[in-house]
């Protein structure tokens, strides 16, 4: 089988880089179905545990709510104005769609004027713990939640907006957002930028070895192509399956590139030692009958390691593992498929464009 491989390989580099742009294409296609999602504790333990149960028992019979609360930090929360304050910015807040209510230290204070007697009202509330903190410096709007599964960004920006309508008296000086629902929406946005930072910073660690082990243009650019197409295959596979991506999954493309781009180095090294003696094409027959059975054990033992994380019960571990199975299977198909055809393609360019 490998022979057959190697000697199709070596004779058809433009079939191989036809069905290289093919995959590639399709590939595209899953990327669009890609989800960037927040992690939410739920998601992280295995679905058969009791308590985990009972909470989808809960959200499935019941309207399920997520929490939010809104931080206000004045000299003294007691204050008529900032009483007030927090009245009509609970109303305010309840007015968007999302939220369920709002309740606040104003549900029982909104009504009385007199400082003294707002003293007094809290002195008597064994709840106000809740509410205000020991030294009436903090005050929370808590809020409940509906139907923000997947859209928390956007409820953050409706609830963010709702608080710059309303005037802050001046002894208000900080409002902030505190919850599950803003770390959901700060993962979202993390998530991708994190990604970007890790895999730029990768490929240019790569570039700079390559270029320092090969001294050529052509040969740097062909293993960096191929871990391109290996990231562009990996993702078009995961949105194809449907795995949705989260802050667990940042470093998988740096992870994908480091152990990937091998591949490739080894194919273009060996080809490199062959083709100083022989035709272009028996070199590359060669190349492949070399590298392509130790290549495949490693890709194996690779996505044996990776798929071990799916015994875990935390699932995010079983995400990690499925993505890192896919990113070795996907180097490992761009090396084999990619960069053969790149530097038989590039040598007949080469030779045409001298000649």
């Amino acid at each position: 089988m490998i022979k057959l491989y190697s000697r199709f390989a070596s004779k058809n580099p433009l079939i191989l880089l036809i069905i290289v742009i093919f995959i590639t294409v399709s590939s595209i296609y899953g990327i669009k179905k890609i989800e960037m999602v927040g992690l939410k504790y739920v998601d992280i333990f295995p679905e058969d545990k009791p308590e985990i149960v009972a909470i989808k028992k809960v959200e499935d019979n019941f309207a399920s709510t997520r929490s939010l609360n809104i931080v206000i930090k004045a000299d003294d929360i007691r204050r008529v104005e900032v009483v007030e304050y927090i009245s009509t910015l609970s109303e305010e807040i309840e007015s968007v769609e999302e939220v369920v209510d709002a309740v606040s230290i104003a549900d029982f204070l909104k009504d009385i004027k007199d400082y003294n007697e707002i003293c007094r009202k809290l002195e008597e509330r064994r709840d106000k713990g809740f509410y205000v903190s020991s030294d009436y410096s903090i005050a929370l709007i808590r809020l409940r939640l509906s139907d923000v599964e997947g859209k928390e960004e956007e409820v953050v920006n409706k609830i963010r907006e709702a608080i710059s309508r309303v005037k802050k008296p001046s002894n208000v000086y900080e409002v902030e957002l505190e919850g599950d629902v803003v770390n959901a929406a700060i993962f979202k946005e993390l998530t991708p930028k994190d990604m970007s930072t890790t895999t730029k910073f990768s490929l240019i660690g790569v570039v700079v070895v390559i270029l320092l082990l090969f001294r050529s243009a052509i040969y740097g650019f062909i293993p960096l192509l191929s871990v391109l197409l290996g990231l562009i295959w990996l993702y078009g596979m995961l949105g194809i399956l449907g795995v949705k991506i989260s802050s667990t999954l940042a470093g998988v493309a740096s992870m994908t590139i480091g152990i990937g781009i091998d591949f490739a180095i080894q194919i273009i090294n060996r080809f490199r030692q062959e083709v100083a003696e022989l035709s272009e094409e028996d070199a590359m027959e060669n190349t492949l009958n070399a590298v392509v059975f130790p290549m495949s054990v490693t890709t194996l033992a690779s996505i044996i390691g990776f798929r071990a994380l799916s015994l875990a019960e935390l699932k995010v571990m079983h995400d990690l593992g499925t993505a890192m199975s896919l990113g070795v299977l996907a180097c490992y198909m761009s090396a084999l498929t990619f960069v053969p055809s790149a530097l038989l393609l590039s040598r007949k360019i080469k030779r045409r464009v001298i000649g």
